[in-house]
């Protein structure tokens, strides 16, 4: 039995090989509910967050390192992680380790 492919199903096949699905999860019962953003299920700030949405979600810093360098980098340290500033805004955080 020879199976004949048109040039356009050939090519939704290929694409439909190469095409890569992303998802991001949320809580559709309550959206309320935050996603563990970390192997380790904490919940830590994401880049691009700005300094006052860090302070006024998460609370004052157990410590507050001086800013250094050209554009200013600040390294607020919580207890479960740290969080580093660039200017004003979140461009890491990462997990204290124990």
């Amino acid at each position: 039995m020879a199976y004949h492919f048109s040039i356009h199903s050939l090519s939704l096949l290929i694409l439909l090989g190469l095409s890569t699905a992303y998802a991001e999860v949320i809580s559709i019962t309550d959206p309320s509910i935050e996603v563990p953003n970390s192997p380790e299920g904490i919940i830590r700030p994401k880049r691009s967050e700005t300094m006052a949405e860090v302070k006024k979600r998460y609370g004052d810093p157990l410590s507050v390192f001086p800013t250094v360098g050209d554009p200013p980098i600040t390294r607020w340290q919580y207890e479960k992680f740290t969080v580093v500033f660039e200017n004003d805004k979140v461009i890491h955080s990462v997990i204290n380790k124990p």
